[in-house]
């Protein structure tokens, strides 16, 4: 009997796996369809992906560099740049899926939007080439209103981009998955994807910190600022250009969940996805937070991560690099980061699909890295370690010269051993983050693998936005660093316990748990009244 429901188990697996790979249609290249059988070579997904993170990496090479520029070049001003992009971001995340899943249901490319989007970062970053004139200095206003409107079009527009990408990483992983029969195949496949998408991505933030050093080491000339921002626009532009060389979206509905709690789903919930897709995803988002307990449980992570990031893009570089090491030297401080993020990336994506890491275990570890670097700056932001001492100060005058922006303290210069906390700080905080902006995505797309998925994505996006812009109002209004620290420290031990729960409680991230019931067959006929498989126009 046992091993006759085995067999049943099995043949409803296989049928509703050949039924999903039937309906998601192959990988788009352009104005042509690429007609190869899914199962003939998962590999071209995985070189979608890498195609998509080549464009990111070009991209995201100067937007992260004028975004941890933001706060040592712009002071105030810059704070309050990001706060308007990431507090826009955060509400039109809410908004952005059913524009997504609109402009997909109508059968248009949604390549397009990408470079759009791609151009009004271009926009913003060329911007920052002129300084804003100090108080009382002619132009101030001009420059202050074009630097915080376009922050405003980024944060606009952002959210179509990171819709967008987030669904075009979790198609490939979902498509490239339906190839194998093993159960945890899906689990191991997405964060593989993750993987390499974020080494991509916080690669671009090592390019470009490393091309802005060069720049700002090679030119002497008194107009450093310029020059490094036109570099670092081009850098951008080819990015938003590549966008119109990667493969069309993959069309995908839901693959049933195997071998772990979305296993246990009934077809009805199936089809109560199918049904929320179609009554709009602005609604579906917020949902999906507040009934979802999975989603709810896993937010403040990614809130906190936001909180942290922001941290280390805004109040980190300032005060903790540039303030103990000067000016030459911020963008080094970023580059340490970005290089680590990027390897870490790669190499929790690899332990993790080689099985000798879990999901859960490469969190805990996370977390441990980061709660040590944040105990380590309390302590410093008390004096009671000299890892951190003030060598250089801020001066807002308008110059377009970096250099003379920054002023020796009374202190003088730096001794040699106050170069190793900034820097093995960034690359510790690096190596924690690499989990948590890389393993979100992908357990979240693992957790829901119907057409709730791009909700979960956006709920990503909208509660790290909110993250960044709750902890780049508190840069700008909280003056004491030490309150600052330890209001971050609080929230982030916090949103790990919450982690903890989901982990122990409701579901694992990890995804090992295999239920006893047999897979049930998988309802899809309300996926199909829901539009969903139209084709794509190229």
């Amino acid at each position: 009997a046992g091993s006759s429901a085995d067999a049943r188990a099995r043949t409803h697996a296989d049928g509703a796996m050949a039924a999903a790979r039937d309906r998601q249609g192959p990988l788009l290249d352009g104005p042509q369809q690429r007609t190869a059988d899914l199962a003939e070579s998962p590999e071209k997904y995985r070189l979608a992906v890498l195609k998509l993170s080549a464009s990111f990496l070009m991209l995201f090479a100067g937007y992260n560099s004028a975004q941890g520029l933001q706060s040592s070049l712009n002071g105030a001003i810059g704070f309050v740049n990001l706060g308007v992009l990431y507090g826009t971001f955060s509400v039109l995340c809410v908004i952005a899926p059913a524009l997504v899943q609109g402009l997909e249901a109508r059968g248009y490319s949604l390549l397009p939007p990408l470079v759009i989007s791609g151009i009004v970062y271009v926009c913003m970053i060329s911007a920052n080439a002129h300084a804003i004139p100090a108080e009382g200095q002619a132009g101030r206003t001009t420059f202050v209103v074009l630097n915080v409107g376009l922050s405003f079009l980024v944060g606009v527009m952002a959210p179509v981009l990171w819709t967008i990408q987030n669904m075009y990483v979790a198609r490939c992983a979902l498509c490239a998955a339906s190839c194998s029969d093993d159960p945890e195949e899906m689990n191991r496949t997405t964060a593989a994807f993750n993987g390499i998408f974020f080494m991509f991505f916080q690669f671009a933030g090592a390019l470009g910190t490393g091309t802005s050093t060069l720049v700002l080491a090679l030119d002497n000339g008194g107009g450093s600022r310029t020059a490094l921002f036109i570099v670092l626009g081009v850098l951008s532009l080819l990015g938003a250009l590549g966008f119109l060389l990667i493969p069309q979206l993959p069309r995908s509905l839901a693959i049933p969940a195997m071998a772990s709690e979305d296993q246990s789903r009934s077809r009805r919930e199936v089809a109560d996805g199918a049904a929320e897709q179609r009554s709009g995803g602005c609604s579906q988002t917020l949902r999906l937070a507040v009934s979802d307990l999975r989603m709810g449980l896993f937010i403040p992570l990614i809130f906190v991560n936001g909180c942290f990031l922001a941290f280390q893009f805004g109040d980190y570089p300032k005060t903790f690099v540039t303030e103990t090491l000067g000016p030459n030297w911020t963008g080094p401080g970023l580059l340490v980061f970005y290089l680590t993020n990027s390897a870490a990336s790669v190499m929790w994506g690899f332990l993790i699909q080689r099985k000798l890491v879990r999901i859960w275990t490469a969190f805990v570890l996370a977390f441990l890295v980061q709660l040590l670097v944040l105990v380590v700056l309390i302590i410093s932001s008390f004096g009671a370690i000299p890892f951190f001492r003030k060598h250089y100060e801020f001066h807002e005058d308008g110059s377009s010269d970096v250099h003379t922006q920054w002023r020796l303290t009374a202190l003088g210069k730096p001794e040699w051993w106050e170069f190793v906390a900034p820097l093995a700080c960034a690359a510790l905080s690096a190596l924690g983050d690499a989990v948590y902006e890389s393993l979100p995505p992908a357990v979240l797309q693992s957790f829901f693998r119907d057409e709730r998925m791009v909700a979960a994505v956006a709920n990503l996006k909208m509660w790290q936005s909110l993250g960044f812009m709750a902890q780049f109002i508190v840069g700008a209004a909280v003056k004491s660093l030490p309150v600052r620290l330890i209001s971050l420290t609080v929230v982030f031990v916090a949103a790990f316990g919450a982690l903890v729960v989901l982990e122990k409680r409701v579901a694992s991230a990890s995804g090992s748990e295999a239920p006893s019931e047999p897979c049930p067959e998988v309802d899809t006929s309300a996926a199909r009244a829901s539009g969903t498989t139209n084709e794509v126009k190229a």
